[in-house]
């Protein structure tokens, strides 16, 4: 790890790690684009959770 790099406080990588848990098993309908975009989505996900002080 950097000096940038910031690590997430444990409950912050616990409530994440359940949302990354639930969206692995989770069929979205739509075929590849439409996983595509709920990666996107999932994605700015992770940057809020790391980007939040």
């Amino acid at each position: 790890m950097g000096t940038g790099d910031k690590v997430l406080p444990l409950s912050m990588r616990k409530e994440l790690s359940k949302k990354i848990k639930g969206w692995q098993f989770l069929e979205i309908p739509g075929g590849r684009n439409a996983r595509q975009e709920s990666l996107k989505d999932f994605n700015a996900l992770v940057m809020e959770f790391i980007n939040r002080d």
